[in-house]
């Protein structure tokens, strides 16, 4: 029978080991004998202790790890020898002729004798020193268990060095965080595993931290081989504490940071490989923080400026621009982060030995991850060699506009008078002559309507389709009234057809009606036929409509319908300016210009425009 005693009485076990009315006890305590054991060592220790008895060691066995007692206490009635694998201390009370000796040797911690006077101060005595042992121990024992397991468990590591850099204390972390036996890396030198390239530097850190102070700290990356062979990066810091007797060395904290370097590696190449771009770019660009200050710029803006990169950190954007123009820049900057959108404007870069510069700068907003604008990034392009070419240009132009036309007018003019006074070849002579002039005059209109037609800002707006058809028409027999002979010849002869225009608007520039006349001039004023046969209709798509002109003029040659849209640098020249003129026009308004050959044996000519309504 198994029975408890507290303060010295026996209480009845229920179905648990616990007793559901057992009071609070200091120790646990397992006995294991005969009545006048319990008897004994209730009156001895009752007070202070909790008691539990069974009657042979084959009861007491399952006891020892379900109830963890602190302390056993035995009697010569019992196999005490068989408590060899008892959790707890074990105390035997027993007669004269128990060998005591033997007992110490095998697991009895204490021996008291039945004989002593004293036996039962005695049994108190020894119980309590064994428990209390015991109960340290074992607090110990579980406090070892719970931090071994944290450091374990950690992702961080730790180690304690000599002075000689070797490990004397490993955390079992460093098993799984280096893959290795932390017993053998014990005596092992920090520097073994470590990396070629940072070797050096790690032993200088080390170096230094063995000559501080306790308390002082130390850190170094760096990056160490794992046992499996691979190399990780390790973040580590140290912490000097080779004058605590309690350390006597240095601790130092290790933590895997492979990820980390390895994000910081692929963010220095792509940083490298990006400024690689900016640097390589003819442009220049450049990064402005909320104050308008210098961030960020490729070497073209060094280059162009001549400032050294130390003299352009953090300088206020408007110091490299003309005193002009600085406003312009500051307005623009607040533009930009005010309505948060791209800002075009066009200045004077001032280099640092005081040379204007004319450039087109476009900045938008740098934002964060917020969406919080935090700067302006921009780009430069100089612009001063196109301003020069646009002015030559202008000029050219116009001379070529003003002077050519009045002189082909003067041509034309005395070449009509000549033809009216002579007959044979000379009539013939004169009346070429005239109508080279006329074609002069009619090209630098062309260009003028060109010039104005395609003037930067020119956008698509709508425009009535069947008033662009009659403009057209009306211009084409308007010069066969008006025009040189040959002209006024041409159109009187040509058998014009045109279909009754669909009241539509279409998306185009002004100069549509221009377009059209130059194809139907060209259907007229190029056919050689007696009388020349053109004919106009439409064709309605979903959101398309086409103007179709087909005449049996002569087909257009093919290379200069290749080199339509194509530079004309290329060796492939058009033959004039009008097929250009209409090319662009009909680009410029989202439209697209087609060939083909007619069912009259000459040139179907198809202008596609997108329709707006109707």
């Amino acid at each position: 029978m198994t029975t408890f005693l507290k303060f010295g009485t026996v209480l009845e076990p229920s179905m648990d080991s616990g007793g559901g009315n057992q009071p609070q006890s200091v120790y646990d305590v397992l006995l294991v004998g005969g009545r006048r054991l319990v008897s004994a060592v209730s009156h001895a220790c009752g007070d202070w202790c909790g008691l539990h008895r069974v009657g042979d060691v084959a009861t007491a066995r399952p006891l020892f790890t379900r109830r963890r007692p602190d302390c056993l206490v035995t009697d010569e009635t019992v196999e005490w020898e068989e408590l060899s694998s008892a959790p707890a201390p074990v105390v035997l009370v027993a007669g004269d002729e128990t060998d005591a000796a033997a007992a110490l040797d095998g697991p009895v911690t204490a021996v008291v004798r039945w004989s002593d006077p004293d036996y039962r101060a005695l049994v108190a005595a020894r119980v309590r020193a064994a428990a209390e042992r015991h109960r340290t121990e074992t607090s110990h024992e579980r406090d070892r268990e719970w931090l071994d397991t944290v450091l374990r468990h950690s992702t961080d590591s730790m180690s304690v060095l000599d002075r000689e850099g070797c490990a004397v204390y490993n955390t079992p972390a460093v098993e799984d965080q280096l893959g290795y036996d932390r017993e053998k890396l014990r005596g092992q030198s920090l520097l073994k595993h470590v990396h070629p390239e940072d070797r050096e530097e790690t032993r200088e850190t080390f170096s230094w931290a063995v000559d501080q102070p306790d308390g002082t700290y130390a850190t170094a990356t760096y990056r160490r081989r794992h046992a499996d062979g691979s190399w990780r990066w390790i973040e580590a810091v140290a912490n000097v504490q080779f004058d605590n007797p309690a350390v006597g060395g240095l601790i130092v904290n290790r933590r895997d940071v492979t990820e980390r370097e390895r994000h910081r590696q692929r963010l220095r190449e792509q940083e490298a490989y990006v400024g690689s771009l900016l640097d390589a770019q003819p442009d220049v660009f450049y990064v402005v923080d909320e104050d308008g200050r210098l961030r960020e710029w490729n070497t073209r803006l060094v280059s162009v400026l001549g400032y050294d990169d130390g003299e352009l950190d953090k300088l206020d954007i408007v110091r490299v621009v003309a005193p002009d123009d600085r406003q312009t820049v500051r307005d623009s900057i607040g533009r930009v982060r005010r309505e948060r959108e791209r800002v075009q404007c066009e200045v004077d870069l001032q280099t640092a030995a005081g040379e204007l510069i004319r450039y087109r700068l476009s900045s938008a907003p740098l934002t964060d991850g917020d969406d919080n604008v935090t700067g302006v990034v921009g780009t430069g392009q100089d612009i001063s060699d196109r301003l020069r070419r646009e002015q030559r240009l202008s000029v050219l132009n116009r001379v070529l506009r003003h002077n050519v036309r009045n002189r082909a007018n003067v041509v034309a003019g005395r070449a009509r008078g000549l033809r009216e006074r002579l007959d044979g070849d000379a009539a013939d002579h004169a009346t070429e002559i005239e109508r080279v002039g006329a074609q002069l005059d009619r090209l630098g209109r062309l260009a003028r309507t060109v010039d104005e037609a395609l003037d930067d800002g020119a956008e698509p707006s709508p425009v009535a389709l069947d008033d662009a058809v009659r403009d057209a028409v009306g211009r084409l027999l308007d010069d066969g009234h008006h025009g040189t002979q040959l002209a006024v010849d041409r159109v009187e002869a040509a058998d014009l057809r045109v279909a009754d225009p669909p009241a539509v608007r279409v998306s185009a520039l002004d100069p549509l009606a221009s377009a059209l006349n130059e194809l139907l001039d060209n259907a007229v004023r190029h056919n050689d036929a007696d009388e020349p046969r053109v004919r106009v209709w439409f064709e309605r798509g979903e959101d398309r409509i086409e103007v179709v002109i087909a005449d049996d003029c002569p087909q257009i040659p093919p290379g200069e319908i290749e080199a339509i849209g194509r530079s004309e640098s290329e060796l492939e020249h058009g033959g004039g300016l009008g097929l250009w003129f209409v090319e662009w026009i009909v680009s410029a308004s989202g439209g697209e210009l087609s060939f083909g050959e007619s069912e009259l044996g000459g040139n179907r000519v198809t202008v596609a425009l997108p329709v707006v309504d109707g």
